[in-house]
């Protein structure tokens, strides 16, 4: 079998495990706190401010394909364990806490090393890189749907879609272990891959910034998306039917993108993405019915798929293929940075300003984002070997 499709199968079940795990937090640890407390924000908050060690860390120690081979088997191993203390550990505030702080910091970088290698290998055996992401969030909604069912039948005991989670996350790290490197590099080239490389490019920075404040501020809107949907009463079951709606929409977006979407439309797709999600971020500020926000699920499918379709071409086009993961590492490094001071923070302004006032803050923060990146003129990028 070839090595893309392994990953393809690995991207599957990675996607489908982290739905029935990372996409039930804040509904689990809602069982124990209030959504309004601050040990609530402090759980939500403290997984990005990982993330961002974690990336650093993880991220320093990538140099080569061979390399994130070990570094990502490593990374989901530990995770892993992590996964099955969640369910067999005390459910007091202080060892949720611990277990988040090791979750937030491996459960990012894994993602990080794996996108980075995805994109290896899509290039490599000439393979689009969005064919094998939507098949990634192809598996995230059938976790989701499925997963509603499971809530629903075990009444909200979530340890059993944890246990089914840990499980799937055992069968990736088997499947990496199949992934062999198709590259050897020896001593001098590995020390020329550095940060450094990829901060110098001024392209870079000007889609960094750009990155962060709409998809930064977009992953916060998501963090606060089941506090905002209490305001209409959702159920849990409601609640992951909608968040199933977000992702099969996301799953269309990306796969009608991988087979229309040509180079010389990147950056548009890009732009009208990020207009998107600036248009749902809006509307959540407005307070509305049940029924009519389920309306809007699609705006974050459409916008996050857009964005997911060619985040990764756009990365390769303005740094080298030898740089990718290095410079994903920068960008959730500082995406957990935003995302952590924010979601932290954030009961505290919208405890002031509202709910609805926050994802008005939110959107105003996006709006900048798109200005920034429509500064950038990307005809002018010719991609890096």
């Amino acid at each position: 079998m070839k090595k893309i499709n392994l990953i393809k199968i690995i991207y599957f079940l990675k996607f489908f495990s982290d739905a029935l795990f990372a996409g039930y937090l804040s509904m689990y640890f809602a069982t124990f706190f209030d959504t309004y407390s601050f040990e609530y924000a402090l759980l939500l908050g403290i997984i990005p401010f990982c993330a961002l060690i974690g990336n650093f860390l993880w991220g320093s120690l990538s140099k080569n394909v061979k390399r994130n081979l070990l570094l990502v088997k490593i990374v989901l191993c530990l995770e892993t364990i992590t996964m099955i203390l969640f369910t067999i550990t005390s459910k007091s505030f202080y060892a949720l806490l611990i277990l988040t702080i090791l979750f937030g910091l491996f459960n990012s970088p894994c993602f990080t090393l794996q996108d980075g290698l995805a994109s290896n290998y899509s290039k490599k055996e000439n393979t689009s890189y969005p064919n094998i992401r939507y098949i990634g969030s192809f598996g995230y909604l059938c976790a989701l749907f499925i997963g509603a069912k499971l809530i629903k039948l075990f009444n909200n005991n979530y340890n059993y879609i944890f246990i089914i989670s840990f499980s799937l996350n055992i069968i990736c790290l088997i499947l990496w272990f199949f992934i062999k490197p198709f590259e050897n590099v020896n001593e001098e080239e590995i020390t020329k891959i550095k940060y450094s490389e990829v901060l110098k490019n001024k392209y870079f920075i000007f889609y960094f910034i750009a990155y962060l404040l709409v998809i930064g501020t977009n992953n916060v809107a998501d963090s606060y998306l089941f506090t905002r949907m209490s305001l209409v009463n959702i159920t849990s079951y409601q609640y992951s039917l909608f968040f199933a709606l977000e992702v099969l929409f996301e799953i269309i977006t990306i796969f009608l993108s991988s087979k229309f979407v040509k180079e010389k439309h990147y950056f548009l797709v890009l732009k009208i993405s990020y207009i998107v999600i600036f248009l749902r971020s809006f509307l959540f500020g407005f307070n509305l019915p049940l029924n009519v926000l389920f309306f809007f699920a699609p705006l974050r499918g459409i916008g996050w798929g857009g964005f997911l379709s060619v985040h990764i071409l756009i990365l390769r086009k303005i740094v080298s293929n030898k740089l990718i993961t290095k410079a994903v590492s920068i960008l959730t490094i500082f995406l957990s940075l935003v995302n952590g001071i924010m979601t932290i923070s954030g009961s505290s302004i919208y405890s002031q300003i509202s709910i609805n006032g926050f994802y008005f803050l939110l959107a105003f923060l996006q709006f900048i984002g798109i200005i920034i990146l429509c500064l950038i003129n990307f005809k002018l990028i010719k991609e890096q070997e």
